[in-house]
């Protein structure tokens, strides 16, 4: 489910839509809205709960929010391994009418207007294999310290819904630093996964004044 949002808000980018607000802020039903649970339902006689759950979409709207950069630039996926979807596969995205191939592995990058930050978002689809790939940035010198935010769970169905995850964190972001140097460079993105990795130019002050 969260991977396949992440593909469907990044075909809206590349279709030149800016904004897409989600529709629902709370539900209690269906695994629908941002956060689990109602503020309050006169209809269904119910008040939310203290502590609602962030759902997988959560995570993936705060990870766009804060990662999608000014200027969207040419990124391709090459030789990635695919998938059949359509009538006649009994796996339908959306309302296709004919079968095609979906890839794996999709990719979409950002830059900041001043050219000192590029964000690259992977969508790994596939749900039982992690995919490794090398990863290439022409005419961006970058430092070896990259950002890496990891939104995934134990199963491509997972929610942060009560009955199916009481703690309310079986789909989560992880993030942490990581040297990763050269160019290309490899990495694996996990099953089921979206990662954004967030990379700084040579020579750019990212520190925060005193």
């Amino acid at each position: 489910v969260l991977a396949r949002g992440a593909a469907g808000r990044q075909e809206l980018l590349r279709s030149g839509v800016p904004l897409a607000n989600y529709w629902l802020l709370f539900h209690d039903r269906a695994g629908i809205g941002v956060l689990e649970g109602v503020a309050i339902d006169e209809e269904a006689g119910e008040s939310g709960r203290l502590d609602p759950h962030k759902r997988p979409v959560f995570h993936l709207l705060k990870a766009y929010r804060w990662n999608l950069f000014d200027w969207m630039i040419s990124t391709d996926v090459l030789d990635s391994p695919s998938f059949p979807v359509g009538p006649q596969t009994g796996i339908t995205l959306g309302y296709a009418h004919q079968n095609f191939e979906v890839d794996y592995l999709q990719a979409l990058a950002t830059v900041t207007e001043a050219g000192e930050k590029l964000s690259l978002f992977v969508i790994n689809l596939h749900p039982e294999e992690d995919l490794q790939a090398p990863v290439v940035l022409e005419g961006f010198d970058r430092k070896a310290s990259v950002r890496a935010l990891t939104i995934t769970g134990p199963s491509p169905e997972a929610s942060n819904d009560p009955q199916d995850c009481p703690s309310g964190d079986c789909v989560t972001t992880e993030q942490k630093e990581l040297q990763l140097g050269g160019n290309p460079f490899t990495y694996r993105f996990p099953r089921h996964s979206v990662t954004v990795l967030v990379f700084c130019r040579t020579g750019s002050d990212q520190q925060p004044p005193g």
